[in-house]
Order: C-alpha cells, then sequence, then structure tokens
C-alpha cells in the first residue's frame, strides 16, 4: 500500500476481514435474538416466571396502577412505591393526595359517589362529630 492504493492482494484481505466481520455480527445478531425470544418466552409462561421464594408468589418487576376511589386518579401501588392506601373495609384504593386532605374526614358533599357507591355495597359508613365520612385506617 506503498502508492495509497489498494492492490490485489490488500483487497482480497480487506473482503477477507469484512466477511469475518459479517459473520461476527450475524452470529451476535442471532443470539441477541434467541434472547430475546426466551425472554419474551419467559414472561409469557407462568412456569418460568421468577417467583418470591419466601411468599411462593411471582416477582413483578412492573408497577400497579389504580384509580383512587376518590378522585379516579392513577397512582402507584407496589411494588416499592405505594402512592396510596388500599382501605380493606371499603375494598376500594385512596390516594396519598386524598389522605392527606380528608385526613379529617370526607366530605359527603364534596364526593357524593363515595356515599351512594358505599351503600349499595352494604358497607356502613362512619360519621365523625362533624358529619363527615371517616376513613378506616
Amino acid at each position: 500500500m506503498s502508492s495509497g492504493r489498494l492492490l490485489g492482494p490488500d483487497v482480497a484481505l480487506v473482503v477477507c476481514v469484512l466477511k469475518m466481520t459479517s459473520s461476527v455480527l450475524q452470529t451476535t445478531v442471532r443470539a441477541l435474538r434467541r434472547h430475546c425470544c426466551k425472554v419474551a418466552r419467559d414472561r409469557a409462561d407462568p412456569l418460568t416466571v421468577r417467583r418470591d421464594s419466601r411468599r411462593n408468589m411471582p416477582m413483578v418487576d412492573e408497577p400497579n396502577l389504580r384509580a383512587c376511589f376518590l378522585c379516579r386518579q392513577i397512582f402507584t401501588f407496589g411494588p416499592k412505591v405505594y402512592a396510596g392506601k388500599h382501605v380493606h373495609q371499603w375494598g376500594e384504593h385512596v390516594c396519598n393526595s386524598r389522605l392527606a386532605t380528608n385526613w379529617d374526614g370526607i366530605v359527603p358533599e364534596a364526593w357524593p359517589h363515595a356515599m351512594s357507591t358505599q351503600e349499595a355495597k352494604g358497607v356502613e359508613l362512619k360519621r365523625n362529630s362533624q358529619g363527615w365520612i371517616e376513613i378506616p385506617s
């Protein structure tokens, strides 16, 4: 390559290197495709899902989203992030914003669907001295 041009043997060498590089890249792409297919299969197959050994339950990496019973705002509820609470007596979720602003009770006039929904379920609502609905702990 003294003259700055590719000569016959140099061209053959470059072609050989390109073929090897292409072969390595193809092998890498195939391996990545196999891995991605395996990951997708594992996520879809409940028998191969990672399990929490303490509770024998599936481990979840994606957040669970819930709608607040009062304001219908969507919030994250686990794992590791709990932006609300589950009120067991009502069977509903309430976001931290509503819990903070209604710590002393829910004003029935502000959230009329709260009363009608719970009464339709047959849940007894406790009221405080101001007539507001207490949020069970």
